[in-house]
């Protein structure tokens, strides 16, 4: 198991280069509220928004609006899709409505072919190298409980290639903690890096076993085992108070780079962490150098190209200081959809 070591007190910042900025088209019928998780490649931009329109969006690599699902109870309508996997080898999306217990499958295009009812409890997913899926429940096993079984609560599942069978259970975890909801938990990667609340441990899969692949060691504002032991209101307390990182979240990897993030005082931070270099570059040291915007990572490309979400607002006013890009994007204003930055690190 390898450590990562986020020393607060370092300055490290990397050379970043800027490779591409795309602004999302922003109009009536394509309006994003929030991007709950993403997926781009050299053609498409997917991106899920499970909070407001309740819609996944297809846009070309020029930021231009393409085609979405559609939001309601009618025929090919999702209520609650919660999260979705672009499987390119099957040129397919599939995307998981929790409010129906079903997969939609759609084509690449987001045209709709079928639907399928599943009895499982699902938050995200990604498929494994054997074409089994790891699924993240934070559940018990609702539909195989029997009543005078004791509930055990495991944060993570692999399924069978067609979600029929439950392959493993993982990771379990008190039900006291059932409430606190990471976001995107899991990679995309193959293998995926994945983790749990309250746990700095960054897991992946080895045949049908769970290992510890990285422990994240965040020094002085690291959540020992005695904070741990006191209540999940005094754990959040603490953390917002800028004294314990209680969770990470947001996890995005390649063979080179591993990004997460972390909640602190109330905002949210990402580490970038070289694997080749055993090296972590902060958020903090690149805002504070204007090197790039404030934004949060949301995918690593193949070619360890990072995607980068960034508000306009806060966009605009990293540009306020680049005249060259201030002309160039003056036309972007409060309540447009996401800008996209895509950067790379330099190395020396």
């Amino acid at each position: 198991m390898q450590e990562i070591i986020v020393d607060f007190s370092k300055d490290d910042v990397s050379t970043i280069q800027i490779e591409k900025i795309i602004p999302l088209e922003t109009k009536i019928h394509c309006l994003i509220g929030s991007m709950s998780s993403i997926y781009v490649d050299s053609e498409r931009i997917y991106i899920l928004d499970n909070q407001n329109s309740k819609s996944v969006f297809l846009f070309s690599n020029k930021g231009e609006f393409l085609a979405k699902t559609n939001y309601g109870r009618g025929p090919n309508e999702m209520l609650e899709p919660i999260d979705f996997y672009v499987d390119t080898l099957n040129n397919c999306v599939l995307v998981w409505d929790q409010s129906a217990y079903k997969f939609f499958k759609f084509s690449l295009d987001l045209e709709f072919i079928s639907s399928q009812k599943e009895n499982l409890v699902l938050r995200n997913f990604t498929k494994l190298s054997d074409g089994s899926w790891l699924v993240r429940s934070e559940y018990f096993d609702y539909f195989n409980y029997k009543d005078n079984n004791p509930k055990v609560f495991f944060y993570y599942y692999t399924y069978s290639d067609d979600f029929k069978k439950i392959k493993s259970r993982l990771l379990p975890f008190d039900e006291k903690f059932m409430s606190i909801s990471l976001v995107n938990p899991i990679s995309k990667s193959v293998p995926p890096l994945f983790c749990t609340q309250f746990d700095m441990n960054l897991y992946t899969i080895q045949g049908n076993d769970v290992c510890k692949a990285y422990f994240i060691n965040f020094n002085e504002l690291a959540l020992t085992n005695k904070i741990k032991e006191k209540t999940v209101d005094f754990i959040f307390e603490q953390q917002a108070k800028g004294m314990v990182v209680a969770n990470i979240e947001n996890i995005q990897n390649s063979s080179d780079y591993i990004t997460f993030q972390y909640p602190l005082k109330k905002e949210l931070h990402y580490v970038i962490y070289s694997i080749n270099e055993n090296k972590v570059y902060l958020s903090n040291n690149i805002l504070k150098n204007k090197i790039l915007p404030k934004g949060y990572i949301r995918s690593i490309l193949n070619d360890n190209i990072f995607v980068l979400e960034v508000n306009p607002n806060d966009f605009m006013e990293y540009c306020s200081s680049k005249p060259n890009l201030l002309k160039k994007y003056k036309g972007i204003k409060a309540g447009d959809n996401s800008v996209l930055l895509f950067f790379k690190l330099i190395k020396k």
